[in-house]
């Protein structure tokens, strides 16, 4: 690679690298194509990645022979409101106690696990949503300071559906009343007796917490469903950020960081890594291609654009030796 076409005010211009091209475009969280492509199930997800990763890096890399890691392991963050618009974090009433059911009123999964893995479960139930059934005694176990235990907040501003008994509760959220008292009953009793319940749930999250009861109203209903805030997978690179083909040999003059590559997270995310990710390749060295362009307007190179780098409009096309264009 020797540079980028690019259009800018509608026009067609030609930024030529000194050393390298960058791709460092993000992911492509909202480029739902893609998400359906290799993720279906989470087609009725909420997405609230950057408006930017719509996937032109990761298909410019494509066209040049790029291979590609961990496309299917896209993971959404569990107890996103469907239709809160104001409130881009999770609410995770379930690691205070609460539990999580289905539009069937049934518990479907180990509510301790992490918050990816039940973005998971969640979006393999009926219409991509469940519900987090809490009492009050869980109610007040949460804290204002913190975002994912915010909860009387949230009740405050209406998000979670109130009721004094466990009927009147099934009957506002539209689940069956004896399903879901079964299920309540069964949880308390196996917690009472000091049993893992159904799923095999031992704590509160992970390894941390002992398992209470849900017996104390009012009793409280909170709709969840997965967001998806990056595709956390992309092309392979070397050491060197240098982009590989599908030999593994590196595409000459094609460098990738930051979100646009994969294998950094493989089949699981660890808290914070998308983070960790970001700091690590905005001070990443990479020995002996230091990014320079020459433009008339002295505009650096760097498709897409993000991550620090300056961004030229629209990217269009990468130049390749030879090419006249």
């Amino acid at each position: 690679m020797v540079g980028a076409s690019i259009e800018r005010n509608g026009e067609q211009q030609h930024v030529m690298a000194r050393s390298a091209v960058l791709l460092a475009s993000g992911g492509f969280v909202q480029d739902r194509e893609l998400i359906h492509r290799f993720v279906p199930q989470y087609d009725n997800a909420v997405f609230i990645g950057g408006e930017g990763n719509e996937g032109d890096g990761l298909r410019m890399a494509w066209a040049l022979g790029a291979d590609v890691r961990d496309l299917p392991y896209i993971k959404g963050t569990f107890g996103k409101h469907p239709m809160d618009e104001h409130n881009h974090h999770a609410c995770l009433a379930v690691y205070k106690g609460a539990i999580a059911v289905n539009q069937d009123g049934r518990r479907f999964v180990d509510e301790s696990q992490s918050y990816k893995l039940l973005g998971d479960a969640v979006m393999q139930q009926t219409f991509g949503v469940g519900y987090q059934i809490l009492d009050q005694d869980v109610m007040d176990s949460g804290d204002n300071q913190v975002r994912i235990l915010d909860f009387t907040r949230r009740l405050e501003e209406g998000l979670f559906v109130e009721a004094q008994t466990l009927e009147q509760l099934a009957r506002l959220i539209e689940v069956p009343e004896d399903v879901l008292l079964a299920e309540v009953a069964a949880y308390n009793d196996a917690v009472r007796q000091g049993l893992p319940p159904a799923f095999g749930r031992q704590h509160l999250v992970h390894h941390h917490g002992q398992l209470r009861t849900l017996e104390r109203p009012p009793f409280y209903a909170y709709p969840s469903t997965a967001a998806v805030f990056g595709t956390y997978c992309g092309v392979i690179v070397d050491t060197q950020l240098r982009v590989l083909d599908v030999f593994a040999e590196p595409i000459e003059g094609l460098l990738a960081a930051g979100e646009m590559i994969g294998g950094f997270h493989g089949a699981a995310y660890m808290t914070g890594s998308a983070l960790g990710k970001a700091a690590v390749f905005d001070a990443w060295p990479a020995p002996g291609h230091a990014l320079r362009a020459r433009a008339d307007h002295e505009d650096s190179c760097a498709a897409g654009g993000r991550n620090g780098y300056p961004l030229p409009a629209a990217p269009h096309q990468f130049e390749q030796p030879g090419d006249d264009r």
